[in-house]
């Protein structure tokens, strides 16, 4: 079962770190992507299986190493939601404080 936690993504045996955002893709279709923080994407890979993808190379992994989509439909798509949405949430309150 993954978890899906403020800072990071779990599958109750390992966790990888994480932010998610929230929103629709180019193609209109409603979606959930979760980019893993640390470098190489092996555990990432093992929590969410053939939708977690690593298309860039080397001087890309700077920024991002992998990402998982989840889109509308998918059984994890309101849990994920609901989680970036509670993250963005923080995030404008505490940028509104400064």
């Amino acid at each position: 079962m993954i978890k899906f936690q403020q800072y990071y993504v779990t599958n109750g045996k390992i966790k990888a770190k994480c932010h998610y955002s929230a929103g629709n893709r180019i193609d209109g279709r409603k979606a959930v992507t979760i980019y893993a923080k640390d470098y190489g994407w092996k555990l990432f890979k093992e929590i969410f299986g053939d939708i977690a993808k690593n298309e860039t190379d080397i001087r890309e992994d700077y920024f991002e190493t992998s990402k998982a989509v989840i889109f509308e439909g998918d059984p994890l798509y309101a849990a994920a939601l609901e989680r970036a949405l509670i993250n963005e949430k923080k995030n404008q309150e505490r940028w509104s404080k400064k």
